[in-house]
C-alpha cells in the first residue's frame, strides 16, 4: 500500500491483516475516551512500521461509534500541506473540507468582525468575501501576526461553540510529521502546544521520534536536550512494536 487511498480501501476488508495492531487500536480508543482533559499523544514508530495504517484504523473504528457519542475527527497530512505559510492555514483548509459545520461558524465570525490581512500580504482568505468599504469601522486590516492571532481566536471560539451545541469530542490526527519540511513540522507542534489550554481537543501525532530528534537538534543545536522538548509538547509517547 503506497498511498492513503489504498490504505483506506484495504482496511475496509474484513480479512485485512492488521499484523497485531487491532488490539492496539481498540485499546488506544478506550484510552482516549477515558481522558478527562485534552491530551497530546504521540504514536511513535520507524518509517514503514505502519503508523499511517494504524491512524487510519483508529479513524475507521471511531467512525463506527454510536452517533450520539461519535467524536468529530480531523486528519491533517503534514507532508501534503508543508508548502503552507503557517500550519494554521493547513488546519483551516482541512477543517473546511472535513468539518464544514465548524468552518461555517469561523467564516461567519470572520465576516462579522471584518478580519482581513493588510494589502500586500500573501495570506489565504479561503474565499471569504470581505467588506471593501475602507470607511467601515468594523473592517480591521491586520498585519500577518495579528491576522494569524485573530484566526486562531476565531477558530477556538467556533470549536468551543460547536462542541457545546453537539457535546462531541474533537480529535485531530497529525500524520506524516517526520516527512514534512522541518520548519513546518516544528511550527505545527509548537502551534498545537500553545493552543492546548484553549483548544478543547485531543491531538494524536504520528511520528518517528528518531527523525523528529534530528529535526529538533538541527534547529536548536546538537547539544539541545530533545527529551525536554518532547516531554513538554507530548503528554504521552506510545511506541508501535516492529
Amino acid at each position: 500500500m503506497r498511498n492513503k487511498s489504498e490504505i483506506k480501501k484495504a482496511i475496509k476488508d474484513p480479512n485485512f491483516n492488521w499484523l497485531g495492531r487491532k488490539p492496539f487500536i481498540e485499546d488506544f480508543i478506550k484510552h482516549l475516551q477515558n481522558q478527562m482533559r485534552s491530551m497530546h499523544i504521540c504514536i511513535n514508530g520507524v518509517w514503514g512500521s505502519g503508523k499511517t495504517t494504524t491512524i487510519m484504523g483508529i479513524i475507521e473504528h471511531l467512525d463506527k461509534v454510536d452517533e450520539p457519542t461519535k467524536p468529530l475527527v480531523l486528519y491533517l497530512d503534514s507532508w501534503k500541506y508543508e508548502h503552507y505559510q503557517d500550519p494554521l492555514f493547513a488546519l483551516l483548509k482541512v477543517m473546511q473540507k472535513e468539518l464544514p459545520e465548524i468552518f461555517k461558524i469561523i467564516m461567519s465570525d470572520i465576516q462579522k468582525n471584518g478580519i482581513e490581512p493588510q494589502v500586500g500580504l500573501n495570506l489565504p482568505l479561503f474565499n471569504i468575501a470581505m467588506s471593501k468599504n475602507r470607511n467601515d469601522t468594523y473592517n480591521r486590516l491586520l498585519n500577518e501576526s495579528e491576522y494569524i492571532d485573530a484566526l486562531n481566536e476565531t477558530m477556538i471560539t467556533a470549536v468551543k461553540k460547536f462542541k457545546e451545541e453537539r457535546s462531541n469530542e474533537l480529535i485531530i490526527f497529525i500524520d506524516e510529521l517526520d516527512r514534512a519540511k522541518p520548519d513546518f513540522a516544528l511550527r505545527t507542534i509548537e502551534m498545537f502546544h500553545h493552543l492546548q489550554d484553549e483548544l478543547p481537543t485531543h491531538i494524536v501525532y504520528s511520528v518517528d521520534m528518531n527523525q523528529l530528534s534530528s529535526i529538533i537538534k538541527h534547529y536548536y543545536g546538537y547539544k539541545y536536550n530533545v527529551e525536554i522538548f518532547t516531554h513538554k509538547v507530548f503528554d504521552e509517547i506510545v511506541s508501535l512494536k516492529n
